[in-house]
């Protein structure tokens, strides 16, 4: 399931939960305005959040991510083996507030509040992952999937294992050992992001490339001019594409559209680009 860009003026505006199980579920991009929980709120009796993905979430009050009516480590209520990961609150718990964490990964969670409660607050972690960095392939796109080399790979506590599969449907335990987080497994390679600066869309955003390897990354025009790309400050455009080639390492490219538009009502039509006064647009 994916419950995404939901907004209340109370509580839990992602899910409000009673009882019950939510689970394999993306929580991503709610907000509560008015109060808790802007991805999950759960008021009472027994319910889990299992192999959930709970992303840039916001709430005014407490829990950014989630806010749990906690009841210690009795399995009644319980986050088990979540990813909660890049949300924000005003007061207290970015990430998670009055929860009880299992074999989860909460990190880069914030408060706008100015204390020191970005992550969690007043909550219980059981082999969960709060100060190392899980080195996700790229969360500014969403990809909570975590590298080879992640601190939450086989750290785990098997005995808090309650389900088969993880968030993807892949197998939960692989040689007697279990992940932090919601994703079982690694991805293997180097990972070139891209920022686009103007108003423009790149294709991919980011890319997963073997060492060695190639990739080609397209940009597509909205309402202003491409301009060209640049890496590590130098421009390297190449006609309408750039080709990454014999990738390294890890990197940024930057992709460059006109932020200025030219209009002018005398013109005939909106064929011309925009990019000077003699191809200005109609409208």
């Amino acid at each position: 399931c994916n419950i995404h860009h939901n907004t209340s003026d109370s509580t839990g505006a992602g899910v409000l939960m009673f009882s019950g199980t939510v689970r394999n579920t993306r929580i991503c991009d709610n907000e509560s305005t008015g109060a808790t929980g802007g991805g999950v709120r759960a008021l009472s009796g027994t319910y889990r959040l299992e192999n959930c993905l709970i992303a840039r979430n916001r709430a005014l009050q407490d829990g950014g991510g989630c806010h749990l009516q906690s009841v210690g480590s009795d399995r009644q209520a319980l986050t088990l083996h979540c990813t909660v990961a890049n949300n924000v609150v005003s007061y207290r718990g970015g990430g998670a507030y009055s929860s009880t964490l299992y074999n989860s990964i909460v990190w880069e969670n914030a408060t706008t509040g100015g204390n020191s409660y970005g992550n969690v607050y007043s909550s219980s972690t059981y082999a969960s992952s709060t100060s190392q960095d899980p080195q996700f392939v790229s969360s500014e796109d969403g990809d909570y999937r975590l590298r080879t080399g992640s601190p939450c790979l086989g750290a785990g506590d098997v005995s808090h294992v309650l389900d088969a599969t993880d968030f993807a449907g892949a197998a939960r335990l692989t040689d007697g050992s279990v992940n932090i987080g919601a994703h079982e497994g690694s991805v293997d390679g180097f990972v070139l992001k891209t920022t686009v600066i103007g108003s423009g869309i790149v294709e991919p955003a980011y890319a997963v490339v073997a060492e060695g390897g190639d990739v080609v990354f397209t940009p597509t025009v909205v309402d202003r001019a491409f301009l060209g790309f640049s890496l590590d400050g130098v421009n390297v455009l190449e006609g309408t594409n750039y080709v990454w080639q014999n990738v390294t390492a890890d990197g940024r490219l930057y992709v460059h559209f006109s932020t200025d538009l030219y209009v002018d009502a005398g013109q005939a039509d909106d064929t011309g680009d925009g990019t000077t006064w003699k191809t200005a647009k109609r409208t």
